[in-house]
């Protein structure tokens, strides 16, 4: 039989005699971590067994959870995965369990750490979940010893970044529309947007004056197709619709999207502005030159040199001729000037300026011949007048006056109409004429004296 029994030998050793020893009372001697028991027999020979006495609970020295939620790992919304890492030093015969919102899950994903070994497993978040923070538990967990570790419930930092918790949203926040939608207002007036409230489950108010985010423009609004889109200014100059977004996404990652629409109409006339006088009076033959005017509008741009569309020409008040090209400054009358605007819209405004060319200049008559001196029976050729006026005259429409006087002197009557050389006497020739408008040319004269 054994004789003795001793452990942990050297100094302190505790040596047990007298037969067999329990193990219950070789357990009170034994130490945490490496133990030698060294049994003797009579004889004095010797056997060693040497073993690791192991009572302590495995534990952990990192623990996470989080969501695989980009904008926020911290939220999960439905379809995000929502971890759970636990960081073990210790080698176990059972691997750690888990539950995550109470639903048991199996290690899914275990990989070698410089702390130890890493596990770690997932819960696929769905609609029908409660909202809230996610709770999880690791439980389980053995060492080789047996002994089992203490529930995990609450996470620990171990020289990475750590999420403390992972709140489950599956609500979008609430965008109500500040002010009234649809709107419609004029064209070129001011907009005033009114925003939007926004209220999130967990965010709670973000804004009760939150601005939109873009606008989509649509220059015919019974269309789907867009003009320009992602605006983030309203420009009232143009007609259509605009669809105003407010889009919030709250820190889970839902999205909730308000629309506010904006018809822009123009039911306003343009404005025309003469450049220069409206009623203006010129002399016959005066050069013209129209400054034209400046259109003004609530949604198309300015004009600022605009030329006049169309010319009306009156005599006293009746109309003589539409559509001229341009003023006829030597033609007296009425001329009025038309400048007509229609707007993108199709409202239409004209107004007119006139323009009078009136005629108050006498014509001039200016004789092609010359004074002279003819004998009885030579050839006396009638070489007429030149008539020039500031208005429109023919050439040819002056009168000739013929006076003759005899050899004596005497004023003969009636004058002749033309001047015969047969007879020895003096013919005075004068040219007149009078323009249409009545002004009476001044007297042109020429002698033709006939002798023997």
């Amino acid at each position: 039989g054994v004789a003795s029994y001793e452990i942990n030998g050297k100094d302190g050793a505790i040596i047990f005699t007298k037969g067999e020893v329990s193990s219950a009372t070789l357990a009170q001697h034994l130490n945490e971590g490496v133990n030698t028991v060294t049994a003797s027999d009579e004889a004095g020979n010797t056997a060693t067994f040497t073993f690791t006495y192991d009572i302590t609970k495995p534990t952990y020295t990192f623990a996470r959870i989080q969501s695989n939620n980009k904008e926020n790992a911290g939220y999960a919304k439905v379809g995000n995965n929502v971890w759970v890492y636990v960081n073990i030093s210790e080698k176990l015969s059972v691997k750690p369990k888990f539950k995550i919102n109470g639903i048991e899950l199996e290690v899914k994903q275990e990989r070698q750490v410089s702390s130890g070994t890493q596990y770690a497993t997932w819960l696929t978040m769905t609609e029908d979940m409660t909202e809230g923070p996610v709770s999880f538990e690791v439980y389980g967990y053995t060492d080789l010893a047996g002994n089992v570790g203490d529930t995990i419930t609450q996470t620990k930092e171990n020289d990475v970044l750590d999420t403390t918790s992972v709140i489950f949203d599956k609500t979008p926040a609430t965008v109500t529309l500040n002010g009234d939608s649809p709107i419609t207002i004029e064209a070129g007036s001011v907009y005033d947007d009114k925003g939007a409230t926004v209220v999130d489950n967990f965010d709670g108010e973000i804004s009760n004056n939150y601005k939109f985010t873009y606008a989509n423009y649509y220059a015919d609004p019974n269309s789907k197709d867009v003009t320009e889109s992602r605006l983030t200014e309203i420009d009232t100059r143009k007609t259509g619709l605009y669809k105003i977004a407010y889009i919030y996404t709250d820190k889970a990652g839902n999205t909730k999207q308000a629309t506010r629409y904006l018809y822009i109409e123009d039911n306003t006339r343009p404005t025309i502005t003469l450049n220069g006088d409206t009623n203006i009076t010129i002399e016959a033959g005066t050069p013209y030159e129209d400054k034209g005017a400046t259109v003004t509008d609530n949604s198309d741009d300015t004009i600022e040199n605009f030329k006049y569309t169309n010319i009306n020409y009156y005599v006293n008040g009746e109309h003589k001729d539409s559509h001229l090209p341009e003023v006829d400054v030597k033609q007296p009358g009425e001329y009025r000037i038309g400048y007509e605007y229609t707007d993108k819209s199709g409202n239409t405004k004209v107004e007119v300026r006139t323009v009078i060319v009136k005629d108050t200049t006498n014509p001039v008559v200016t004789a092609n011949g010359k004074s002279q001196t003819l004998k009885v029976g030579e050839k006396y050729t009638e070489l007429g007048a030149t008539l020039t006026d500031n208005a429109y005259i023919d050439a040819d429409d002056y009168e000739i006056t013929i006076h003759f006087y005899d050899e004596n002197g005497k004023f003969v009557y009636p004058s002749p109409s033309t001047v015969d050389t047969s007879k020895v006497g003096e013919y005075r020739i004068a040219y007149t004429a009078k323009d249409s408008s009545g002004n009476s040319s001044n007297v042109a004269t020429i002698s033709i004296k006939v002798e023997y």
